[in-house]
């Protein structure tokens, strides 16, 4: 999680298989209000072929759309920035090509989260703004309707936004499933809930 910076301020820039975005909140009385929300619709996971590269279409788009957020936090103190990149980039062979340059231009390093830090963080934020009673379940199809999308499904208890108790990401989205069986291959999901 980004500190709070001087002002008051603090952003998120979320790099994931279909949709770059950013959020830049105030902090104040226990809670952030949203002050500016830019989203751009990269696909990024639509350039990653079977190889798992990333093609050189797919990269521009990217840098163009992390170009510019960083106009937007570029007078934020570091420290009060947190940019994260998903499925997408934990998947490409050639992650390291498109890091290089997308941190050069945001200026702030680009943390790639595991697939159960993403599901930790989905639950959080959900949980924090929904009222749930007992043990709660929480399925989210995060990133997009491609290749990149990843279902995730994470069970905790009322009150907890923790992370805590199991998370899960299955290990393809709906349209990544249809996608091999089309190819004639087939991949099994198992996931449960435990208690602490």
């Amino acid at each position: 999680m980004p500190e709070l910076s001087s002002t008051g301020l603090v952003a998120a820039i979320d790099l994931g298989s279909n949709s770059f975005r950013l959020e830049i909140c105030q902090a104040g009385e226990g809670q952030l209000q949203r002050v500016e929300y830019l989203k751009d619709t990269v696909r990024l996971g639509a350039g990653l072929d079977d190889m798992r590269q990333l093609d050189d279409a797919a990269m521009s788009r990217g840098w163009t759309s992390v170009a510019r957020f960083a106009e937007r936090v570029r007078d934020l103190e570091p420290r009060a920035v947190r940019a994260v990149a998903t499925a997408t980039l934990r998947e490409a062979l050639n992650r390291e090509a498109f890091l290089s340059r997308a941190q050069s231009l945001l200026g702030l390093p680009i943390d790639v989260i595991s697939g159960h830090e993403e599901a930790r963080l989905i639950y959080g934020g959900v949980a924090s703004g929904t009222m749930v009673y007992g043990m709660s379940w929480i399925f989210g199809i995060a990133g997009s309707l491609d290749f990149g999308a990843k279902i995730r499904v994470r069970c905790g208890e009322s009150g907890t936004t923790d992370g805590t108790i199991n998370p899960h990401t299955m290990l393809n989205g709906a349209l990544s499933i249809l996608y091999w069986r089309a190819r004639g291959k087939q991949r099994r999901h198992c996931f449960s809930c435990r208690g602490r």
